[in-house]
């Protein structure tokens, strides 16, 4: 790490307790919004913990009336930017090379049913209630 960057990375650190307690917030109205939805399932959080939320992924129930892949596309469509919640690595090509015959059907399940939702400091509350809107909306 040169010094350019590790006084980057001290400065940062300074603002971190900020950082996390938005992204709390951010985490927590999420909750909120999807906590009685029939089709998306929120993170569980076990009442002694407390996470930094790096990401907020959701899960779709089985019973869903659309696809993860086809969530992120409408999603994408309307200018909102996700990502895949759960990565399977013996499905990425360079392990399904080495691998070929694994089968890891709860991995594989998590993979399919997974998105990762936007979350930043920055995010205002308009941002997110427009992304719930859409996420409730298509789900």
């Amino acid at each position: 790490m040169s010094d350019i960057q590790a006084a980057v990375g001290v400065e940062q650190l300074k603002k971190l307790s900020k950082f996390l307690k938005i992204r709390r917030k951010l985490a927590e109205r999420y909750s909120k919004s999807f906590e009685n939805s029939k089709n998306v399932i929120p993170p569980f959080v076990p009442k002694d913990c407390k996470p930094n939320w790096q990401s907020y992924i959701v899960k779709l129930r089985k019973n869903k009336k659309i696809t993860r892949n086809s969530l992120m596309q409408k999603l994408l469509d309307d200018g909102i930017a996700t990502r895949r919640g759960v990565m399977a690595s013996h499905l990425e090509p360079p392990y399904r090379k080495l691998y070929p015959n694994l089968s890891l059907p709860i991995t594989e399940e998590a993979a399919e049913s997974t998105i990762a939702l936007p979350l930043y400091t920055d995010m205002t509350d308009k941002e997110q209630k427009y992304v719930i809107e859409k996420v409730l909306k298509y789900t």
